[in-house]
């Protein structure tokens, strides 16, 4: 993982939240500057500040570091949790609705893949 990688990840996050480069800062008790820094990839944070910045954002360090680290779940639980937050009521309804039906096919999907690789 690159410096910029990483940066690029972090500026996404604070974006997300709705949140300055200042407010950042102030929130783990750095300067603008060196916040700055850590996003455009200038300056690689310690992991007391990559702590820090987790928590203050309250998101899994999985999802800056998700290169890094070998089990991502955490992202994707994260991806689908804005996703679906992000659906009116009527739409949430209908995507369980289908989730349901596709955890109910899993079954029946291994078992016919079991029983191709007996032939």
């Amino acid at each position: 993982m690159t410096n910029a990688l990483l940066g690029q990840r972090l500026r996404q996050q604070r974006k997300r939240r709705g949140l300055t480069i200042e407010q950042l800062a102030e929130m783990i008790g750095l300067s603008k500057n060196y916040v700055s820094l850590i996003e455009r990839g200038q300056k690689l944070s310690s992991m007391a500040t990559l702590i820090k910045i987790v928590n203050s954002l309250h998101i899994s360090a999985d999802v800056l570091l998700c290169d890094e680290v070998e089990s991502v779940s955490c992202v994707v639980d994260e991806e689908l949790d804005q996703r679906i937050r992000a659906l009116e009521p009527h739409q949430r309804k209908a995507v369980f609705a289908i989730l349901d039906s596709v955890i109910d096919a899993i079954p029946d999907l291994t078992a016919s893949s079991s029983e191709d690789s007996a032939e």
